[in-house]
């Protein structure tokens, strides 16, 4: 009964997002007269927010719950976001840019109508049945007899990325982050004063905060899916929040090919690919894993240099996820600092290029990721190592952070273009958020391969200097390097550009860091905290090499912060090796 009611309020929530283009989301104020939205792009939002509710209870008919699950709770990780764009409309209809829902055609004021409060009504309902839905299982868990449902028959001890296979794993990162990403650059180009199509980082707080928790509902969704052994539910998460996700950018996309005033980006197309994607990679997933199996998909080739237990299907190794990091991390090493010499913009002809100073610092952090990644390819000193690089990507993603945002100020003059350097610092950026992944799994993978019965008490003293260390270093990413008579460094100061998000992932990364190497076995703490002394060592290294972008430069307050930082988190590094002499000496 409960999972039936979650069914039924999500239909609710389809039927009432898809008729929201049938009332007035807007009307102008002066004379009431509706706002009318562009049909196609109505068309697809409605398609995508009846589709959802649709095959959770066709699934649910056909007692498969694992899949009625998946599908609710994935369009409700995405609604969550969704709900925070719908609010725009409230706060400025002109702006909020929901052509499927009004387009509007003056720059009169606009007040909002009654569609909007079905959209937003709409959406907050699918976000109750995707919860419902996890009660809903937590409820058969606990019932007797609940081994029987569908959604534990296919619950085995390896997680959904091993049975599907690293090929099926991969795709599904590469498609959450490229669908995470591709959302904050501009939706159009448009020759219509009267739209102001902004990327999301330089619009309102409603648009910014509403697209950053999709992109996190996106990776955070994956990340639990991949992690996860439920085949069934997985599934359904993916095809439920590639739909829901559909519903956003694919209308985004109709709407530019139908209007001829407003033009799709590069973006737009490559998030409605991506989002076709997770549909296509949750639909394929039972068959994959299924063949899998039966036998490996792996060339032959592959299958004669990974190890091979009798009975089972090839799946990689630690080693493997070693190789692979340090592989990911040597490229990306290569790409940003080709990057960081190359151009970031493009000027008109007979002017000079401008002096990038965030390219000094994304160069430096390169050297430095290629000479950790190098260790990880070399079995005796991956293990170690490896950690290392798990904070460092964080810190190399601030460093590319920096010159990203110059090519996002550059592009608002008029002539001025995307370099060819700036394209490949962002490439490499995301090359390396696929090493951080792979290292994360190469450490899932050695923590299952070892006996953890006998694992001591969190150290209280790493512990404290770490997290002394963690509070400076997030001080230090909160505050100015440098202030100038004619400007200053990133800060948490509004407002808030790509380099400044850049920092906040870094103080976040550091932050996890003290947690997780306050926890873990002597060596890989040093390792953690080693990492996390260097990358905040990188960040104090633009105070020297980036200054000079503004005049009359002055230290600032973050310097002292991080330098402290730097001094605690090394001691940490320092008292967790003592710990580990120690260990063996006893």
């Amino acid at each position: 009964m409960v999972a039936w009611s979650a069914v039924g309020l999500a239909a609710f929530g389809g039927i009432a997002v898809a008729a929201a283009p049938s009332f007035s989301s807007a009307r102008i104020a002066a004379g009431g007269a509706a706002v009318e939205s562009v049909g196609s792009a109505a068309v697809v939002a409605a398609l995508a927010a009846l589709v959802v509710p649709v095959l959770a209870g066709l699934a649910l008919r056909a007692g498969r719950g694992g899949a009625f699950l998946g599908l609710l709770a994935g369009s409700g990780a995405v609604a969550c976001g969704l709900v925070i764009l719908d609010l725009q409309l409230f706060a400025d209809p002109i702006d909020a840019n929901r052509f499927e829902l009004a387009r509007p055609a003056s720059a009169a004021a606009l007040e909002v109508g009654t569609g909007a409060f079905c959209v937003l009504i709409g959406h907050v309902f699918v976000v109750v049945a995707g919860l419902i839905a996890l009660l809903a299982r937590r409820r058969d868990q606990r019932a007797d007899g609940a081994s029987d449902s569908d959604i534990y028959k296919d619950n085995f001890d390896e997680t959904v990325a091993e049975r599907a296979g690293s090929l099926w794993a991969i795709c599904a990162v590469l498609a959450a982050m490229v669908l995470s990403i591709a959302v904050f650059p501009g939706a159009w180009t448009t020759s219509d004063p009267v739209i102001v199509a902004l990327p999301a980082l330089d619009s309102s707080w409603l648009y910014l905060g509403g697209t950053v928790v999709v992109a996190l509902g996106v990776l955070a969704l994956t990340a639990m899916c991949l992690a996860s052994t439920a085949l069934s539910v997985v599934a359904g998460a993916f095809v439920g929040a590639g739909v829901s996700a559909l519903g956003l950018t694919g209308s985004r996309l109709v709407a530019g090919l139908a209007d001829d005033r407003i033009d799709a980006t590069s973006a737009t197309v490559v998030a409605t690919i991506a989002a076709l994607g997770l549909i296509v990679l949750g639909g394929v997933l039972p068959a994959v894993s299924a063949r899998r199996e039966r036998g490996s998909l792996m060339p032959d080739a592959i299958q004669r240099v990974l190890p091979r237990v009798p009975g089972r299907p090839v799946r990689p190794t630690v080693a493997t996820w070693h190789r692979m990091a340090g592989g990911a991390g040597l490229v990306a090493a290569v790409l940003i600092g080709a990057g960081a010499l190359l151009p970031t913009i493009t000027v008109p002809t007979g002017l000079r290029d401008p002096d990038i100073y965030a390219t000094r610092t994304a160069l430096v952090a390169a050297m430095v990721l290629a000479i950790v990644a190098v260790w990880l390819l070399l079995s005796e000193f991956a293990a170690t190592v490896r950690p290392a690089l798990g904070v460092l990507a964080p810190a190399v993603l601030m460093a590319c952070s920096g010159v990203l945002q110059a090519a996002v100020a550059g592009q608002r003059i008029d002539g001025v273009g995307v370099g060819i350097g700036a394209v490949l610092v962002a490439v490499g950026a995301v090359v390396v958020v696929f090493a951080g992944v792979s290292v994360a799994v190469a450490g899932s993978l050695e923590r299952d391969e070892i006996d953890r019965s006998g694992d001591a008490e969190p150290n209280r003293t790493i512990a404290a200097l770490g997290g002394a260390g963690a509070f400076f270093a997030v001080l230090a990413l909160s505050l100015p390097l440098y202030r100038g008579t004619d400007g200053s460094a990133a800060s948490l100061a509004f407002p808030w550009g790509w380099d400044t998000w850049g920092q906040v992932f870094f103080g976040i990364a550091v932050v996890v860091t003290v947690i997780v190497g306050a926890n873990a076995r002597p060596i890989r703490s040093a390792a953690l905290f080693i990492g996390a002394t260097i990358g905040t060592a990188i960040y104090l290294a633009s105070w020297p090499l980036t200054a000079g972008r503004v005049a009359d430069p002055a230290i600032g307050l973050a310097v002292p912060a991080a330098t402290c930082a730097i001094v605690l988190l090394g001691v940490a590094a320092a008292v967790a090796l003592r710990s580990r002499s120690a260990v063996v000496r006893r």
